[in-house]
């Protein structure tokens, strides 16, 4: 079986290098601060989550991103003739990060859900699904850093899946201990809309709110 999370970070490609210090709070008027915050983060196991909050084109997954590559950062060898893939493949191994949208994470449990019925009707075999599964099992509980991007611009059906399905996510990885970080243009006050009021008193206890201007 592949090992989906050693050999992939999911990082959005224009940000896979990207570190703090690419950040230009010049072209982003009042972000210094909120940067500068960013940088002296450390989650606790009573606030092991962070919230950037704010409008379309601040730089929200970019930091996100970038918060993921310098967690690695810190663990990169001095040694300059290891192969990209191993590097890769050492640090997911020392620290796990992953980045998704909550969107594509919505869509692995659907494609999930479904793969599990073509198993059970023997019309599929199950290495597709372990797989996936294994993947989503890791982000619940062995990512160390989780970007969770873009939450509230997922879509949501009736039966309530969509909600649900974060709503496992998101509590499992608070009782775990694990860091999540997520990235909104929801103000979190209005996340009971969405999902439900105790969802958004938990994260607003677990986590720092970092608001863009």
């Amino acid at each position: 079986m592949t090992d989906l999370l050693l050999t992939n970070t999911n990082v959005p490609a224009l940000f896979r290098d990207t570190l703090f210090d690419d950040y230009d709070t010049r072209r982003r008027q009042g972000t210094a601060s909120t940067l500068r915050q960013l940088k002296d983060w450390d989650p606790t196991e009573s606030k092991p989550a962070l919230v950037l909050q704010g409008l379309p084109g601040v730089g929200k997954t970019m930091l996100a991103s970038a918060m993921l590559n310098e967690y690695h950062e810190g663990y990169t060898p001095t040694r300059d003739d290891i192969p990209d893939a191993t590097m890769l493949y050492l640090l997911q191994q020392k620290c796990p990060v992953y980045f998704t949208q909550l969107a594509e994470l919505i869509d692995l449990n659907i494609r999930l859900f479904r793969l599990q019925n073509d198993v059970d009707k023997g019309i599929r075999e199950p290495s597709e699904y372990l797989e996936l599964d294994h993947l989503l099992q890791d982000l619940k509980y062995r990512v160390k850093v989780l970007v969770i991007d873009d939450v509230g611009k997922e879509h949501h059906t009736g039966s309530g899946f969509a909600r649900d399905a974060f709503d496992l996510l998101v509590r499992t990885r608070h009782n775990s201990g694990l860091t999540t970080i997520y990235t909104t243009n929801l103000p979190i006050r209005e996340w009971s809309g969405l999902y439900s009021d105790s969802m958004r008193s938990l994260i607003e206890r677990s986590s720092l709110v970092l608001n863009f201007p």
